[in-house]
Order: C-alpha cells, then sequence, then structure tokens
C-alpha cells in the first residue's frame, strides 16, 4: 500500500522544476528547484517546509496563500523607491517626464498618480511628491486595516 500524497501546498510545478513561494507579513520568499535535480519534489517539500519554519506571522490576515495585503519591501523601479517610477508620457506629439506613484490599496486594485517634473520644478521635487503622496495612501490604509 502506498503513502498517502501530501497536499502541494505552497509548491507550484513549472515547466523546469518546482517554485516554492511563501507569503508572510507582505514579504514574498521562493525557491527554485530545477527538475534536473535528484528528488527535486522531496527538495522542494524540505524548502518549504524550512520558508515555513523561519517566516514570521505579521499582522496580515490571510485568504487561502494569498494575503490580504501584499507588498514588496525592495524596490522594483528605476528610481530606487518603492512604487515610484521614472519615465515620459506623450501629450500629442510632446513627451515630458514624470513620477508614477503607484499603491495597492486593497488586494487586487492598485492606486495610481503621475508627478510631472516640469511641473513640480525638477525631478527630486516630483519624486518627494510622489513619495509623499504614497506614504500618505499606505498611512491609510494601515490604519483602515487596523480597525478591522
Amino acid at each position: 500500500m502506498r503513502k498517502p500524497v501530501k497536499k502541494l501546498h505552497h509548491i507550484s510545478p513549472v515547466p523546469d522544476g518546482f517554485l516554492v513561494r511563501v507569503t508572510r507579513g507582505g514579504v514574498v520568499a521562493q525557491v527554485f528547484i530545477a527538475k534536473g535535480v535528484r528528488h527535486a519534489l522531496r527538495h522542494a517539500r524540505a524548502a518549504r517546509d524550512e520558508l515555513l519554519a523561519g517566516a514570521p506571522d505579521g499582522d496580515y490576515e490571510y485568504a487561502g496563500e494569498r494575503p490580504y495585503l501584499i507588498s514588496h519591501p525592495v524596490a522594483r523601479s528605476n528610481t530606487g523607491f518603492v512604487g515610484l517610477s521614472h519615465t515620459w508620457n506623450k501629450r500629442r506629439k510632446d513627451y515630458y517626464e514624470v513620477i508614477k506613484a503607484a499603491v495597492q490599496v486593497v488586494c487586487g486594485r492598485t492606486q495610481s498618480r503621475t508627478f510631472s517634473v516640469n511641473a513640480y520644478g525638477g525631478y527630486e521635487q516630483a519624486l518627494k511628491a510622489g513619495y509623499e503622496w504614497r506614504e500618505g495612501v499606505l498611512k491609510a490604509r494601515r490604519a483602515r486595516h487596523r480597525e478591522r
């Protein structure tokens, strides 16, 4: 008689192997195990257990494997700040420099605003305005979440 197969919570089979992904407190930790590794699934389960053992609990509510709020602590932009991106917008035939700020208000809904470098008097001022707007929205989001 065979052992019952454990559910593969936090383990996703991908074409080249297994992706182990654990999210706690808004922080995503992930490990990739290639198919070429001997006993790859066993290694993926071990990696999952290790990530779950070391994961902080945090203040967030969880619905299945997706947390109520997701934020990325590492900047995925060209400004060095989380949620702020330096880009160009086009109006008719003219291009103008902008800072785009984005923040996830609730799970699945993103709010964004654009700050023109010319209107704010320079790159640093537009970046500061975008950063302050984003921090204000995040502060309001945290206050709403604590009320629950």
